[in-house]
């Protein structure tokens, strides 16, 4: 069994600019800087063959592209507190574009349809038990971070390693996107 998803990988840069702002909370479990990202379809564990066909139908796939852009900070909280800090991303139409596309195709190829609101996001950290105080401190302090505008080359698949220090990324393999807003094929 494979646990995939599909997401953007950040470029160099943008994730510079994120790594000078990962620490200062302590009990946050940190991303590393390489493995920022945004979502745009979990996919989840699927057996071999699955993730075979999904790369086939992506291959054969045309999505969408356009400029991103990250600004500020946020976190998902549950009445116990913060589970994770994150960086919002606007959710432009070509954002929305792309994530439909996405999760289109794996409904295709019978995949379930995602439960979820899609919220487009970077996580910068997570907390177990859920954290208080600083940290809705840190996001409120950084609402109007600046943290860029940059416009993907392509989407990618990616699995998921979970592990004790928080899962590592491993790109699977990447899908050009195309610079024409909603024409796909």
């Amino acid at each position: 069994m494979l646990r995939l998803f599909l997401g953007i990988a950040l470029p160099g840069l943008l994730r510079d600019r994120i790594a000078t702002v990962l620490n200062g909370i302590p009990e946050a479990r940190w991303i590393h800087p390489a493995d920022a990202h945004i979502t745009l379809r979990f996919i989840g564990e699927v057996p071999e063959d699955s993730a075979e066909e999904l790369d086939g139908q992506l291959r054969v796939t045309r999505f969408p592209g356009g400029p991103l852009t990250l600004r500020g900070f946020d976190t998902f909280s549950t009445k116990r507190g913060v589970r994770a800090l994150f960086i919002p991303v606007l959710p432009t139409p070509a954002l929305l574009a792309l994530h439909d596309k996405c999760e289109t195709v794996c409904q295709q190829i019978g995949l379930p349809a995602s439960r979820e609101r899609y919220h487009p996001h970077v996580t910068l950290a997570r907390f177990s038990p859920p954290a208080t105080g600083r940290v809705e401190q840190v996001a409120a302090a950084n609402t109007d971070w600046p943290g860029g505008t940059f416009t993907p080359s392509h989407l990618t698949l990616f699995r998921s390693h979970l592990g004790r220090s928080g899962p590592l990324y491993e790109e699977l393999a990447a899908y050009p996107l195309s610079p024409e807003s909603g024409q796909t094929g």
